[in-house]
């Protein structure tokens, strides 16, 4: 991360062509402040950061985005990037309460200066936000954001805006009335909807509750429940900034209540498989953060057809369940991209080939969030050619790649290249790739087309090859080769 920080203290984001950007120095900034207490991290980061950031404050308080459009173009500030308005409360709000949780962690360490320098820039991003009627904000993403922080800080006008957003809540009910969960959302049509900024915007409605009272903390449990029902099995959510913004609210949520658990009857968990297999865990609130996984295998002469769990004592126990196989599955059907990939050979130089790839959005397709991740895994025994696919960088202005970011090698045999947008006509590249290992019927590569901050918009496709090496290209000039496999007679 430290790669793409400037002289200035400010952050870019994937290249350093890139223009600095207020949110994601600040974003960074109270990343690296978690992180602090769990590796080392030079003061001068924060110091010079925090420099920045209160160098694009306006006299009146509100942040400026130094990125211009570069955020809603790269979607790099989640709900910010699509709803933010053109007066900045949402922004100048996210990144006030940003420099509270820096200033919190590294306020020892900051020089008097500094010191100076951040509070009085947290003073005037409240004022700015302050200076802001409850019923002049429209955008429910920005209206969350602003009571947030104001209920982080205890603004006086706290209670106004708290009502607003009460306003906007959605809820389901358990028979005898009893609110099971609850959310926030834009669509207001009574239609549940799950996205990363409907998690988001839960997200900080879950710590305006907890940040209000003990009366709102013993009424949040509805909200926390929605939040655990919509991580995935990896533990996160939809994107990057949902999941930092929801796992914040979850672990404040937990030490708030610590879970319910009873010092006396502590929490005993057994899950026994269909093919005789029984693990067990006991949970209690000696515990900060109890996370244990159990994974059951079917095999061939022994399934697993169902999972029964008991549990035993008094506390809060969440339990994730997914099911799925080790196989990749292959997407065939066009949906939020188009894609075409070829593997095409050189004419003239052996084992030398010529990847070539095109995509663009679907003419029916809406929010794309801005940064599209590309992944190109090759067939075994290709290798990509490093030096001549880093040069792309260098050349994107005069070879007209303007929305190519940045590209990572994951190996020799597989690259991610990030687009900052895409639009319905095709965005192309060719890259070289040789041919490293000689193997027979090598099969097919994969290529991925991925919107970064919304991952459930995807699509997949297999890399087509124009030749395939035979085993009688491999046994090219070797007799006893060419007689074990049947490949003199041919030559």
């Amino acid at each position: 991360m430290t790669f793409y920080n400037s002289r200035t203290g400010a952050f870019r984001l994937f290249s350093n062509n890139n223009p600095e950007s207020t949110w994601l120095t600040a974003f960074v900034l109270r990343s690296f402040a978690v992180a602090k207490k769990h590796i080392t991290i030079d003061n001068s980061i924060f110091s010079n950061g925090i420099r920045y950031i209160c160098s694009q404050q306006q006299n009146t308080g509100r942040f400026y985005e130094h990125g211009g459009k570069l955020g809603v173009r790269y979607g790099i500030t989640g709900g910010l990037a699509q709803h933010a308005d053109e007066s900045g409360y949402g922004l100048t709000a996210d990144i006030t309460l940003a420099l509270m949780e820096i200033g919190d962690a590294v306020h020892g360490e900051l020089t008097m200066r500094d010191k100076i320098t951040l509070n009085q820039c947290k003073e005037n991003g409240l004022k700015y936000i302050g200076s802001l009627g409850s019923e002049l904000e429209t955008n429910l993403y920005n209206l969350l954001v602003i009571t947030a922080t104001l209920h982080a800080t205890k603004h006086n006008k706290m209670n106004t805006f708290y009502e607003k957003i009460e306003s906007f809540a959605m809820n389901t009910t358990a028979p005898d009335g009893s609110i099971m969960t609850k959310w926030w959302q834009f669509d207001q049509d009574g239609t549940p909807k799950s996205d990363a900024i409907t998690v988001e915007m839960t997200s900080f409605g879950l710590l305006i509750y907890l940040w209000r009272s003990q009366e709102t903390i013993a009424k949040s449990a509805p909200i926390a429940n929605w939040l655990y029902r919509q991580r995935t099995a990896e533990g996160g959510f939809y994107s990057s900034q949902d999941t930092v913004v929801a796992l914040k609210a979850l672990v404040k949520y937990h030490y708030a209540t610590r879970a319910g658990f009873s010092g006396t009857d502590p929490v005993n968990i057994s899950l026994t498989t269909s093919n005789n297999k029984t693990v067990g865990v006991q949970m209690d609130e000696q515990k900060d953060i109890h996370v244990k996984s159990f994974y059951f295998h079917s095999t061939k002469k022994r399934s697993v057809d169902w999972i029964t769990i008991e549990a035993k004592g008094k506390g809060r126990v969440l339990l994730d369940y997914a099911e799925g196989t080790e196989n990749e599955i292959i997407i065939e059907e066009e949906s939020v991209f188009h894609l075409e990939a070829n593997l095409i050979s050189d004419a003239t130089r052996k084992r030398i080939y010529h990847l070539n790839f095109c995509t663009h959005l679907n003419s029916t397709m809406r929010n794309i969030t801005g940064q599209i991740l590309v992944q190109i895994r090759l067939p075994f025994g290709f290798s990509f050619e490093t030096k001549e696919i880093l040069s792309l960088l260098d050349h994107r202005d005069e070879d007209d790649y303007e929305n190519l970011s940045n590209i990572m090698f994951a190996s020799v045999h597989e690259i991610k290249i990030w687009f900052s947008y895409l639009t319905n006509q095709n965005t192309c590249l060719s890259l070289e790739v040789f041919q490293s290992i000689p193997i027979a019927e090598p099969p097919n590569g994969k290529i991925t087309v991925t919107d970064y901050y919304g991952p459930e918009r995807t699509s997949t496709r297999e890399i087509n090859m124009d030749t395939k090496t035979t085993v009688c290209d491999i046994c090219f000039n070797n007799n006893e080769c060419d007689v074990l496999s049947g490949c003199a007679s041919t030559r």
